[in-house]
């Protein structure tokens, strides 16, 4: 540990997991250290299953920049990335008993300045907050048009689907609309982490599943225009992770698209109470129901109250499913159907007239971006956090400590 009294005083601390990140966690680490926060910065890092030196090029990063640092260098036999934010979070935890505000981003990040203190402020009054991760230009070359198309495709479709969601959500904070929690820029309240228990070990989705049970504890969490660049390979760490998801974008074909994402039919009838969770999307599904979620989506933004929004859904999906659509229960209205018919037609709305809506939607700015919806996710609470043995944090990082197992699957 570098500048124990520090870390002890910090009421913020920012945990960053690292897999062999020699060539990056230099640019992380000085971005991280240049962070101004009202009660001051402690940095914490998980260097995992590393052969390159990561740990060792991080703690002279560390000195030069004169930076609050808990290193620890471990080899995580199960659990994966999200074992290794368990492991950063305990120790941020233990070694920090002022922390309050909990960040959260990857080796491969640079933080923009201003970065840890938005989003410390945005946790002075809200549970936990999502930042902005900004994608850097595609390190392959240039990308074959089929890869820009579906970023372009994905960026659309995700802003939709959160002002969608914002619009017929309950309350006047609405929240994040959709779920596009990600690990590179997320935010979490110490003392919510602890209620809700904290990272669960797992290989991928640790950040969504994180932000799933704050949701469901019943807490709004908040976007915030944060942001860390992220870097766009195709050759990542964590497997299903961003890497993977540029990946998949570069082939031909039709692409899964960010699991947040689901088809507007899905959206429509959960709304409406007749559908589950829905499927996740392709590239292709998400073109097909483009027209019709754009125009649903600017229809609703003419509807003055949410009551006279949901009464619209419901009328839409008789329309198009028929009158008993509505008292079927799990009826699922192929999106084909929806976009047939104009959400401006007298039989989609014969309600009252209808003012200018306030720009009341959410800011879909943010999300991921340029791509909206890139799974930053895989870049969750039984029991209580991790007890992380001392002996595992080496200040000096010239030997490595024993494996960690604790009965989850093998990175």
């Amino acid at each position: 540990m570098l500048d124990p009294a520090g870390v002890a005083a910090a009421t913020t601390a920012i945990v960053v997991p690292a897999c062999n990140e020699v060539d990056r966690i230099g640019d992380c680490l000085r971005s991280l250290a240049a962070q101004e926060v009202p009660g001051g910065v402690a940095v914490v890092l998980c260097v995992n299953n590393t052969t390159d030196g990561s740990a060792e090029h991080a703690l002279d990063i560390a000195l030069a920049e004169r930076t609050c640092l808990v290193l620890a260098d471990v080899e995580i036999l199960r659990g994966g990335v999200g074992q290794a934010r368990r492991i950063g979070h305990a120790l941020a935890l233990r070694h920090g008993p002022s922390v309050r505000a909990l960040l959260s981003t990857d080796a491969d990040c640079v933080a923009h300045s201003g970065w840890a203190r938005k989003m410390a402020r945005a946790l002075s009054r809200a549970p936990a907050a999502l930042g902005r991760i900004d994608p850097t230009p595609f390190e392959g070359g240039d990308p074959p048009e089929s890869y820009r198309a579906c970023l372009r495709i994905e960026a659309e479709y995700t802003a939709l689907s959160m002002a969608f969601e914002n619009l017929v959500a309950a309350g006047p904070g609405r929240g994040i609309g959709i779920n596009t929690a990600g690990g590179a820029n997320l935010g979490i309240r110490a003392d919510v982490y602890a209620a809700i228990g904290g990272y669960r070990p797992l290989p991928r989705g640790e950040d969504r599943d994180l932000m799933q049970r704050v949701l469901r504890a019943g807490h709004v969490p908040v976007r915030v225009p944060a942001r860390v660049k992220a870097s766009s390979r195709a050759e990542g760490r964590a497997p299903g992770g961003m890497a993977t998801a540029i990946a998949e974008r570069l082939r031909p074909g039709q692409v899964r698209l960010d699991t947040a994402l689901v088809p507007f039919a899905a959206m429509l009838a959960r709304h409406v109470g007749i559908g589950g969770p829905g499927p996740a999307m392709t590239s292709l599904e998400a073109e097909r129901d483009l027209p019709a979620l754009r125009a649903c989506v600017a229809r609703l933004r003419r509807i003055p109250s949410r009551t006279e929004r949901l009464a619209y859904l419901d009328r839409l999906m008789r329309e198009v499913g028929g009158p008993e659509a509505s008292s079927q229960p799990r009826r699922m209205v192929p999106a084909q159907r929806l976009a047939r018919v104009s959400p401006d037609s007298p039989a989609a709305h014969p309600g009252p007239s209808l003012v200018p809506a306030r720009a009341q939607d959410g800011d879909a700015s943010c999300a991921i971006a340029p791509a909206g919806g890139i799974d930053a996710a895989s870049r969750t609470g039984q029991g209580s956090l991790p007890a992380a043995p001392a002996a595992r944090i080496d200040p000096e990082l010239r030997t490595r400590p024993g494996a960690i197992q604790d009965g989850y699957g093998r990175t």
